[in-house]
């Protein structure tokens, strides 16, 4: 994922260095004993680490097989070294994630006795190939997902099911859990 920063100097021409860093969660380097280290964080590169007076630089942040899916909040630094004048910052995020499962409709009215529906949308993210298995939670209704499980392939990277389900009468929460079997997962996703 490529991130574009906008840095401008108050004190002029200086040279202003910059660069970006996990704030949260904490990143876990392990070394092995040939001294090689591995982290579960994202891996930033960037083309240029300062900036003269203004302008936009850009950095990438990648995954690798050991990067923690979860969302990750990365501070940008900008600090004046010529007179060390100033500090500012931005912070971002990123989400690893390797797939997504989505409903559609998320809420839906239907006479007691009647039959709700909506198609369930399983996507993959970031090239991610495997089995999604599905938890349906059904307290005091009967519901159905079908088809349960999926499967997410090169050529077939999205999957709708669809979930029916008969209500008593009231209101009922439904939640679809995905869980995948096995798979590849190198992918990120920028947070809105």
């Amino acid at each position: 994922m490529v991130f574009t920063v906008s840095i401008k100097s108050n004190c002029g021409t200086d040279h202003i260095g910059w660069g970006p860093q996990v704030i949260s969660p904490t990143p876990v380097v392990k070394c092995d004993k040939q001294g090689v280290c591995t982290s579960n964080g994202p891996v930033f590169h960037q083309g240029s680490y300062k900036v003269i007076g203004s302008g936009t630089q850009q950095f990438t942040a990648s995954a690798t097989d050991n990067t923690l899916m979860t969302t990750w909040t990365i501070r940008v630094v900008a600090s004046d070294v010529t007179h060390c004048c100033s500090t500012a910052s931005a912070t971002v995020t990123l989400t690893v994630d390797n797939f997504l499962v989505t409903a559609n409709p998320t809420s839906i009215d239907v006479g007691a006795g009647q039959t709700a529906t909506s198609t369930i949308t399983t996507s993959a993210q970031n090239g991610f190939t495997g089995t999604i298995y599905f938890s349906v939670n059904q307290p005091s209704y009967v519901c159905n997902l079908q088809p349960g499980p999926v499967t997410l392939t090169g050529s077939n990277n999205s999957v709708n099911s669809m979930l029916t389900c008969n209500f008593p009468t009231g209101t009922f929460t439904v939640s679809v859990t995905g869980t995948p079997y096995s798979g590849v997962h190198p992918g990120l996703r920028p947070s809105q």
